[in-house]
This record gives C-alpha cells, sequence and structure tokens, in this order.
C-alpha cells in the first residue's frame, strides 16, 4: 500500500527516524548509501560520501567536493537544487530519502533566491514560469517596477527612511474623528441578468448560441460570463431539488481591455461547502435592495448628491451597468466628485462595485486619507477584496505592496494574510504572484520570513504527530519523549532567534524555554510556547511571551473579532470613553493553522470560582470573584481593580452583544490579576449559538451575573441599587450609542470578507444580525430603549447562565489548568 501523503519530514512520517539510510548518486554513475543522522547537516553527509566515495572503482572522474551540489524530488514531486549545505536532512522535505550528486549549472545566486522565494510562500517559483497566460507574465514583469519603486523610497532618505520602515512608530496619526454619513446604509441590486438559457440532457453536452437582450456596445466594461453546473433531482409532481456540482466565471473584457472571443478552456471549481446560493452567482446582492422609485430619485439627483460624498455608493447601486449613457454620465461625474473619508470608501472595493473606474476612485480616496496604522487596522478586508479584482495587475495590489515595502509592520502581516490564504486554489495563483513580488523586493527581512515558515512547518508536524496518539497511560511517556526530541541543540534552530509572529516590535529577538512549554490537553493538541527575551532592558517591557500554538482549528473568526474589538476601543477612546478592552494578538497563518497570544496574569472564571472551592464551583457562592479581586489588590489598587473590571465588563457586554458572541461559559471570559476582564475564544457570533435539542442553550443577549454585579459594586448584594451600578449603566449606553453612529464602518467590514469562507459570515443574512442590534431602524431614543431592555433581560436572566456554567464546571474541571 502506498505510503499516506504527510507534511513531515518524510513521505509518510511526521518525523524522520533518528538514523535513516540515504542513497547517494555519483556523477560517475556509482551509487553509496550513507547511514546519516536525521539532524545532519548536508556539509557534514558531502564530507561522508566523498570519504565513502575513495572506496569505489571510477573515484578518479570526480572533481573537488566544492564543484558539486546535492539535488532530490521533495514531497511535492519537485526537483529542487540544495545550495544552502547548512540545512539538515529532515529539513529537505524529501519524498524518499535518494540524493544526487550534480555539477550546479546557470546562476547560482539566482536558483538560491528563488529556491527561498518558494520556501516562503509555500510552491515552486517555477510554476509560475510555465504558466502560457500573457496576463500572469506581464504582471510579472510590471509589478516589478512598483516593487523597484518602493525600494528606492525606503532607501533614497538614507537612515531617516531605513529606521522608519523597520521600526515604524506605533502612534496615533490623528485625534479628530472622522465625520461618517450615515445615510448609505442601504444596498441595492446589481446589474445582473438571470435566465435559463438551456435544458441540458442526460448526455452533458450542448452546442448553441446563447442570446441576451443587450447590445454590444451596452456591456460594462466590468461584466463577466458566470456559469453554474448543478443536478436536478425530483419526481413528477414533486418540487425539485437543485444541487450545485461546480461554478466558474469569465470576464468578458481582457486585461488588456481587448473582448474575449474564441475558445476558451474554463477549468470549472468545486461549490465550497454550504455555499447553495452558488446556483444563482449573479443573483442579487446587498442588505436592503433599492425600490425602482428609489432608483430614479438618486439618478435625476446625481448632480446635487456630489455635495455629499459619501452618498456614491448608494447612487452607484441606482445605476443601469447595462446602458452605455447612465454609465458614461457616472464617469464624468467620478472626475470631480470629492475624496470621500477612507472608511467610507471601503465600500467601493466590495463585490458589487466591479467596475475599474470606481474602484480607482476607491483607491485614490485610500491613498489620500488612509495613514499607516488606518491601514494596518484595515489590512485584513484590504487583501481579502484582491479576490474580487478583475486582473491581476490592478491599482489596489500596486497599492498594497508599495505599503507593504515601506513599512515593516505592514509588511509583516501583508505576507501572513496572503500565506493564510495559499491552500486556496482559487486565489493560490493571485496571491502566490503578489508574494513572490513581495518576497523579491524586501531584502534581508526573506530570511526572517523563512526562519518564521520553518519554524511554522515544524509545529505542525509536531501537533500531527501528537494528535494521532492514543490516550492511554503511555500517551505522556510518548508526548514526552516527542519534545525531547526538540529539546535537542541543533533540532531546536529553528525556533531560536526566532522572531515573533504577533509581536509589532520585530527589533527583539526570543528564545525558546522549553521547560515553560507543554502540550494542552484539548483534542487538537495546542502548544503552550514560552519564550524569553534576552535583552537586557527586557524588564522595562517583559521578560517572557507566551503563545499557544494551535493546528486544526480555523481563527480567521477571532482574528475578525478581535479587530472589530480594537475598532471599537478606538472609537470610544477618541469620544472620551476609556472601556480599557484587550483585543490580544492573533494570527491565522495557514488553513486552520495560527497562534494566539497569551495575556499574563490571568485567569478564567472558571479557574477562579473553583478557588473557592466546591461552592464557588458550583455556582452557590457569588462572591468568590469579587474576593479573588480583593485579595489580589490590597489599599488603593483595590479601588483601581474595581474601576477597570466595569469599564472593561461594560466594554464586552456592549461588543459580545452587538457582535451576537456564542458559547459564553465560565472558561471563555477572563480577569486579569489587576482586574480588567476580557473575553476568548470568538468561534461563534452573529448569533451562530450553540444549540442543544433545537434550542439555543445561551438565552441572554450577554453575559451580566450576578457574580459581575458584586464586583462593580464592590461587594453589595443590592447590586443593582447602588451608584456604581448606575455608573455602569451610564458607561454602557453611550459605548453602544457610540457604535451605533459608526454602524456603516462594522457593517462594511463585514461585507468586505463574505468571499472568505467563515463558516458563520456566508451571506448578508447573517450581517443582517448587525442591523437588528445596532436598531438601525429606530431613532436613537428608540434605539436606548431597546439596548436598555436587552440589558435588563441579561441581568435578570443571569441564573440561566450560572447553570449552564454549571454544567460546564463539572464536566471540564478535572482538565482546567
Amino acid at each position: 500500500m502506498a505510503p499516506r501523503p504527510s507534511s513531515g519530514e518524510l513521505w509518510g512520517l511526521h518525523l524522520m527516524p533518528p538514523r535513516i539510510l540515504v542513497d547517494c548518486c555519483l556523477p560517475n554513475g556509482i551509487l553509496v548509501s550513507l547511514e546519516c543522522l536525521r539532524e545532519a547537516p548536508l556539509t557534514s553527509i558531502k564530507q561522508q560520501l566523498f570519504s565513502e566515495a575513495r572506496k569505489y572503482p571510477l573515484y578518479h572522474l570526480l572533481q573537488e567536493e566544492s564543484c558539486y551540489i546535492f539535488v532530490g524530488v521533495t514531497q511535492e514531486a519537485e526537483r529542487e537544487e540544495f545550495y544552502d549545505e547548512t540545512r539538515r536532512l529532515c529539513d529537505l522535505r524529501l519524498f524518499h530519502p535518494i540524493l544526487k550528486v550534480i555539477e550546479p549549472l546557470g546562476n547560482r545566486e539566482e536558483k538560491i533566491l528563488n529556491r527561498e522565494i518558494g520556501f516562503a510562500i509555500g510552491m515552486p517559483i517555477c510554476e509560475f514560469e510555465l504558466v502560457k497566460d500573457p496576463e500572469v507574465q506581464d504582471f510579472r514583469r510590471n509589478i516589478l517596477s512598483v516593487c523597484r519603486e518602493a525600494v528606492e523610497e525606503r532607501e533614497g532618505g538614507g537612515a531617516h527612511t531605513q529606521a522608519l520602515y523597520v521600526y515604524p512608530p506605533n502612534v496615533e496619526s490623528s485625534a479628530e474623528l472622522p465625520q461618517h454619513i450615515y445615510s448609505k446604509l442601504d444596498k441595492g441590486a446589481s446589474a445582473s441578468q438571470l435566465s435559463l438559457c438551456l435544458k441540458c440532457s442526460v448526455t452533458h453536452r450542448w452546442n448553441e448560441w446563447l442570446s441576451y437582450d443587450i447590445y454590444l456596445t451596452d456591456v460594462p466594461r466590468s461584466a463577466r460570463l458566470c456559469l453554474s453546473i448543478c443536478s436536478v433531482k425530483g419526481r413528477k409532481g414533486a418540487k425539485e431539488e437543485h444541487c450545485p456540482l461546480a461554478w466558474g466565471n469569465i470576464n468578458l473584457f481582457d486585461y488588456k481591455d481587448t473582448l474575449v472571443s474564441g475558445k476558451v478552456a474554463l477549468g470549472l471549481w468545486p461549490v465550497p461547502h454550504g455555499l447553495e446560493d452558488l446556483l444563482n452567482p449573479i443573483g442579487v446582492s446587498g442588505s436592503n435592495p433599492n425600490k425602482v422609485s428609489m432608483r430614479a430619485v438618486c439618478l435625476c439627483c446625481r448632480h446635487y448628491c456630489v455635495n455629499i460624498p459619501e452618498s456614491l455608493p448608494k447612487l452607484l447601486l441606482s445605476v443601469k451597468w447595462n446602458s452605455r449613457d447612465e454609465v458614461s454620465q457616472i464617469y464624468c461625474l467620478l472626475k470631480d466628485w470629492p475624496l470621500m473619508q477612507p472608511e467610507s470608501a471601503l465600500e467601493l472595493l466590495d463585490c458589487n462595485f466591479p467596475d475599474p473606474m470606481v474602484r480607482e476612485f476607491a483607491l485614490r480616496c485610500l491613498i489620500q486619507g488612509l495613514t499607516d496604522d488606518k491601514l494596518s487596522q484595515y489590512l485584513l478586508q484590504l487583501v481579502q477584496v484582491l479576490k474580487y479584482e478583475m486582473y491581476l495587475d490592478n491599482p489596489l495590489a500596486r497599492f498594497l505592496i508599495k505599503k507593504a515595502l515601506t513599512n515593516q509592520r505592514i509588511g509583516h502581516f501583508f505576507f501572513w494574510h496572503l500565506k493564510s490564504e495559499m491552500h486556496n486554489k482559487t486565489v493560490s495563483r493571485r496571491f502566490g504572484l503578489l508574494l513572490e513580488a513581495f518576497c523579491r523586493a524586501c531584502g534581508m527581512y526573506l530570511k526572517h520570513l523563512n526562519r518564521q515558515v520553518e519554524a511554522m512547518d515544524k509545529l505542525v508536524n509536531l501537533t500531527d504527530t501528537l494528535k494521532q496518539e492514543k490516550k492511554d497511560e503511555t500517551q505522556k511517556v510518548r508526548q514526552k519523549m516527542l519534545l525531547n526530541t526538540y529539546r535537542h541543540e541543533s533540532a531546536q534552530a529553528y525556533l531560536y532567534t526566532y522572531r515573533m509572529l504577533l509581536q509589532t516590535n520585530f527589533s527583539v529577538f526570543l528564545c525558546l524555554r522549553l521547560e515553560e512549554c507543554r502540550i494542552m490537553s484539548s483534542a487538537k493538541r495546542p502548544l503552550w510556547l514560552n519564550w524569553e527575551n534576552p535583552d537586557i532592558m527586557s524588564e522595562l517591557l517583559f521578560t517572557n511571551n507566551e503563545i499557544i500554538f494551535k493546528n486544526g482549528d480555523d481563527l480567521r473568526q477571532d482574528m475578525l473579532t478581535l479587530q472589530i474589538i480594537k475598532i471599537m476601543e478606538n472609537i470610544w477612546q477618541n469620544q472620551g470613553l476609556d472601556l480599557r478592552m484587550l483585543p490580544y494578538g492573533c494570527l491565522s497563518i495557514g488553513d486552520c493553522v495560527g497562534l494566539i497570544e497569551v495575556v499574563k496574569n490571568s485567569h478564567t472564571i472558571m479557574q477562579i470560582q473553583c478557588k473557592g472551592g466546591l461552592k464557588g464551583a458550583l455556582q452557590f457562592n457569588s462572591n468568590t470573584l469579587h474576593h479573588w479581586i480583593r485579595d489580589k489588590n490590597k489599599g488603593e489598587a483595590y479601588d483601581r481593580a474595581i474601576d477597570l473590571f466595569t469599564r472593561s465588563c461594560a466594554g464586552y457586554c456592549v461588543a459580545t452583544f452587538i457582535l451576537g458572541i456564542g458559547d459564553r461559559h465560565n472558561s471563555n471570559i477572563m480577569v486579569k490579576e489587576n482586574g480588567q476582564l476580557f473575553h476568548i475564544d470568538f468561534g461563534h457570533f452573529l448569533d451562530h449559538k450553540k444549540k442543544k435539542f433545537g434550542y439555543k442553550r445561551e438565552r441572554v443577549p450577554f453575559v451580566l451575573t450576578q457574580d459581575f454585579l458584586i464586583v462593580i459594586s464592590k461587594g453589595v448584594q443590592e447590586c443593582t441599587k447602588t451608584k456604581e451600578f448606575e455608573r455602569f449603566q451610564e458607561m454602557c449606553y453611550k459605548a453602544y450609542l457610540a457604535i451605533r453612529q459608526h454602524a456603516s464602518l462594522f457593517i462594511n467590514l463585514f461585507s468586505l470578507l463574505l468571499g472568505c469562507g467563515m463558516p458563520e459570515l456566508q451571506s448578508f443574512d447573517d450581517i443582517a444580525y448587525l442591523r437588528k442590534t445596532l436598531a438601525l431602524e429606530k431613532n436613537q431614543q428608540e434605539a436606548l430603549e431597546y439596548f436598555t431592555k436587552q440589558m435588563n433581560d441579561a441581568h435578570h436572566g443571569g441564573w440561566t447562565t450560572k447553570m449552564d456554567w454549571i454544567f460546564h464546571t463539572i464536566r471540564h474541571m478535572p482538565n482546567e489548568h
């Protein structure tokens, strides 16, 4: 039986054996078998090989050792030349332990660079060179000129600009609150024509013309032909069931603005799980379609709309894009249209606006008003909307890669946002080309990226091995043996002097503290990793840094939720409301692989309650949390801790309610020793809450139990009658109304990620939950009354939350750390 595919050190094996027999093919035709250590570098193997070759015939035909390199076949079925002879045998990812000795041909430096780039992006560069599509080759050539301009800008200013590139200041660029217009929330129908063109027989073939009632001169520049193949199942008289099989899209105009003609071979894509709406790929889009009368009003008032720049999305959704006259009028308006705020212009980059002129205008707004810190804040969405671009070479791609090459912090996350999507075949070519251009121009930083990629690959191999272990009495012994493998000095070379992916301060190098690392108890076997900071000034920053490495969980929803919480915090701070949120670091780096920052000196509510004995663990004593905070903070620190708890609790109550965060048991809420509360694990949002026998387990809009109210009221049992509780309510009301004023921003940010494939963000019906919680159909007073009712339901129904916590504690108390 053929060995199973593996991402490990050898085909079929996550970890290579300590000693392995390697077959080496010499240029003189002699085959030499060597017993090598898995951690042996290629230099050592070459010396051992040539020493052994002296014992074989035809040795005199060989040249000096330095004249040769090794070549092998990797697990991707690619022939790779190994120029870097410091690499270890276990790092080569060979298909089979066979190495061939050859004389290198061609440009050595170029081949080394191509190998490093291919390793960083996860696919060999030669795949791009074999693509015959002229758009790919033109893009590779043209994007390099953009990279060259960015590098000249980065290095042209001398030490000052280079320092700003490596150490970009992490400060707020402006203290002014942007002016937002709220009348653009409603979206309309996209210009599309959907009709049944023909019925296919069981022969699965047809050859006829498709006729559309549109003149060729009226075909919009952004038009595309969308095909969807589906099966129909149903008996006579019964309702037919449609099952999507595959889909594909063709741009009617190519990247040179030429109408596509002739025969086109279109490879279809499989339908993603749960996306049945792909049966109608060009159907109505938007959360609130425009009515015909509203469209007519917008078009009639288009010249007046110029005075309201943020009304542009509303106007564009009213345009008949299959009418040349209307499109030409809009193009004339765009030339004189005032620039919009960057947050408003983001909406013009989603799938509802494919027209190149519109997207180019949106990018001008971003270039004019988007600072580097704001760009970092919205980078997740901007990378994802690259999927909506019609062509490889587009203004947004040029803008992002230029920013990535002039700001190392942006470049770092730009690389990993693209890298994490490389498993998605629908975008791997587009993102791979961008990664290639970035890696060619990022200079010495490429080596650091490769160290990070290598470290992540090794950790994936380790967790894959751990997940296969059986739960028996020898499990801990075997896991300890596996960790001991990584204690060897050469084996952990990829983890030492390793730049932390979650840190924004890239100047700090960290060393792994193996004695503090452990394997967590959950089924995915996440790793708790602890790095120390060897800097002599580390006591002023941090002496160590802890992260959780997860392999098997999709962290994109966590990453999005934490991003939204961070934006909420910025909005509150700009309005003078400091709610002390704690959006810890989280980064998805691959297919269900990612990193989570561990917050120092923090404990789960369950851990704290268990310290209060059986009564605390079983929710009979609601004073345990307050007693714990009081014991950790003496004197004046106690008042500061209560104030910190009150502020952070108010912030998370509002945030979790608006976003519909679910699964809020007492292991997903944590408190720092200084009193700061925060939530973790955002695997369920937008009201996709867990159900039991068809009923939602969580029956309150957000968590506000008696435990929290006692802390807020400083231990008073009649919590709701205290001034502290009134102050807490006032904070919640102000926070809710502040976010409601920026509702369009949050709806836009979620809309831009509809194409990500997140399991709980796949349609506008999911985003409609935000409109509900923000009460956008009500005026401000009605919205405040609505939120007040939700808050009353939360603390009056707190007993239901505590019941859920009891069952969770009983089930998980032995495994809680």
